[in-house]
């Protein structure tokens, strides 16, 4: 049996060089029309947020420190970001949840109807009270990216991000070692990593068995204006209920059951998606 990768968070003093999108990009999707808006897609290969992640490293980051309480501007044109199954329960009170991309298929959680507009951040970057902050959000500016000889996730940090401060209190080294902030951030990126190996199973699962389906949501505002927004798919649940016992309860081995009820109950979740678009505008 192959040995799984694991984390590393290296005080190392190399070069260091911007990384490629080695974790997977968030999918984006479909088709483009006068009110068709589509999910957030990666740019230039890059998972959506980043811009220029490059390995934590103590001589070119050793001064570096994280600014604290800077909120979530950093998210603000963030329509869709990716989503583990594993938070599908928090988010399904807040986000419609649906899948895009194809190898792998992955979850995503919807925070807006139209391109660069993220309806559950407020003027001053913080989140909607009392919403459920998605992880992959959560763990900006930092990821885990696959080392050169693929043999283990690196921790990285996007050196493009406005969070990174020459100086202050939350250091990402101290006396040449990785702080608390860097410990921390890796011990956060580990778990949402190894969540993100059940997603992609999951979400490799649903589209094998064919249960998945195109989706596209409309909805009529005041303005008699009409947003559409595809580029994603859904559970169908005819196909669901079609499946043979034996996939059930396989299924419901692997406990993906709760994900699939997390998923159907979040639909309900467009109408408060045009709510908040109405009261944005």
């Amino acid at each position: 049996m192959a040995e799984a990768k694991k984390p590393a968070l290296t005080a190392s003093t190399g070069a260091n060089k911007q990384v490629p999108g080695q974790e997977a990009a968030a999918p984006g999707g479909p088709t483009a029309a006068d009110t068709t808006e589509t999910p957030a897609a990666a740019a230039a290969g890059l998972p959506v947020l980043y811009q220029r992640p490059v390995p934590l490293n103590v001589k070119r980051h050793g001064a570096k420190s994280l600014r604290p309480n800077q909120g979530f501007a950093f998210a603000r044109e963030a329509n869709a970001v990716p989503l583990n199954a594993a938070s599908f329960a928090d988010a399904m009170a807040h986000y419609p949840i649906v899948f895009a991309g194809k190898d792998p298929v992955m979850a995503q959680a919807v925070l807006g109807l139209r391109r660069g507009q993220n309806l559950f951040l407020g003027a001053d970057g913080r989140w909607a009270e009392g919403a459920f902050v998605p992880p992959y959000i959560r763990r900006y500016p930092f990821i885990l990216v696959s080392s050169a000889d693929d043999k283990r996730f690196v921790l990285c940090i996007d050196e493009a991000s406005d969070l990174l401060a020459d100086d202050g209190e939350q250091p990402l080294f101290v006396d040449g070692k990785p702080g608390d902030v860097a410990r921390q951030a890796l011990q956060f990126c580990s778990g949402y990593q190894s969540d993100s190996v059940v997603t992609k199973a999951f979400g490799k699962a649903l589209a094998n068995r064919g249960v998945l389906v195109p989706y596209r949501a409309k909805a009529t505002l005041r303005s008699s204006e009409t947003i559409s927004l595809g580029g994603f798919s859904i559970i169908d649940e005819k196909r669901l209920e079609a499946l043979s016992d034996e996939v059930f309860l396989d299924w419901r081995r692997r406990g993906w059951l709760k994900f699939i009820y997390c998923h159907l109950l979040s639909q309900r979740n467009w109408s408060a998606l045009v709510r908040r678009l109405e009261d944005a505008r």
